[in-house]
């Protein structure tokens, strides 16, 4: 038997067996195809899109003056397509803001655009002509003609957002912003693996102390035995704790749970509260343009999980031994 290169141990190919049985997940749960999010009903190839702007929305809020559940809300506003006389005030104020990070970052002027006013679709016309890799995909006849071509942008709406979202992230503002924040989350890893540690060595200690008491036939006073395991139960919740902290602080951008072929499972950090599972099927022709999500059940979450805790395994070793 011919190993590959990277079977270095018995270890090596006890995963590499393992993984050929675990390899097909998709195929044992087909999923549910996400068309709600959010409460935004969409098209397939809308929820994608969505699911992006609803991740900048949550990462950077706060810069664009976006509160709590209005990212929904401007899924929902998008997703019914209505024809208005004035661009809701939500979505608008969000355009704008996101155009004035983009101009500042380019050293223009500011525009100061005024309630129910449409100059700022006028520059989002503007500046969207000038990405002319864009313009297959943008119905750009909506350059200077205010709410109604605003209207006749449907369905780009949310790609146009989204390209806006793209742009500003490439600013020095944002940038920095994103450095900061994975400073913060550095210091918070570190401190809870120190916290982990401490956690560890006081559970341990603790039963030392009550497998001593309980050596050679000793018997401890009642009291003084009910308080160790109490103490050991506090313990371990602490240590509990710590993990649950050193997880949160290991990573800070959107990385998937696991990667197979043309599918990505992931547990993002806005969108429902990092609890629902995530199916992403890449478009082979497209590799961004067509994908499809899907959602499963919490039984289904629960073996895909099993199946994550081990697949990487072996795709460490590749890397490590390569």
């Amino acid at each position: 038997m011919v190993k590959a290169p990277w079977l270095k141990t018995k270890m090596d190919l006890y995963w590499a067996i393992i993984a050929q049985f675990l390899h097909p997940i998709k195929k044992c749960f087909q999923g549910v195809v996400c068309t709600n999010i959010l409460g935004a009903d969409l098209e397939v190839k809308d929820v994608g899109p969505a699911i992006q702007l609803y991740e900048f929305c949550n990462s950077f809020g706060e810069i664009f003056q976006i509160r709590k559940g209005q990212p929904e809300q401007i899924l929902q506003d998008i997703a019914r397509d209505q024809q208005v006389e004035i661009v809701p005030e939500l979505i608008a104020d969000f355009h704008k803001n996101l155009l004035s990070v983009i101009k500042e970052d380019r050293g223009e002027k500011n525009s100061i655009y005024i309630t129910n006013g449409d100059a700022w679709l006028n520059d989002l016309g503007a500046y969207i002509n000038e990405l002319a890799f864009m313009s297959k995909e943008l119905h750009l006849e909506f350059v200077n003609k205010g709410t109604l071509g605003y209207n006749k942008l449907s369905p780009c709406k949310l790609h146009v957002l989204n390209l806006l979202c793209d742009e500003a992230l490439s600013t020095v503002k944002l940038r920095k912003l994103i450095e900061e924040q994975n400073g913060r989350a550095a210091e918070r890893r570190n401190d809870a693996k120190a916290k982990l540690r401490a956690a560890k060595a006081k559970e341990k200690e603790l039963r030392e102390g009550l497998k001593n008491d309980m050596k050679e036939g000793a018997t401890p006073i009642e009291g003084n035995r009910n308080q160790l395991i109490s103490d050991i139960k506090k313990a371990k919740e602490v240590k509990l704790t710590a993990i649950k902290e050193k997880k949160l602080g290991t990573v800070l951008r959107s990385k998937p749970l696991m990667l197979e072929d043309r599918e990505a499972y992931w547990k993002l950090d806005g969108y429902s509260n990092n609890k629902m599972l995530l199916l992403q099927e890449f478009d082979n022709e497209n590799f961004t343009g067509n994908d499809i999500w899907f959602e499963f059940t919490e039984d289904e979450e629960k073996t895909i999980e099993n199946h994550a805790a081990i697949s990487p395994h072996l795709l460490c070793r590749k890397s490590s031994s390569a």
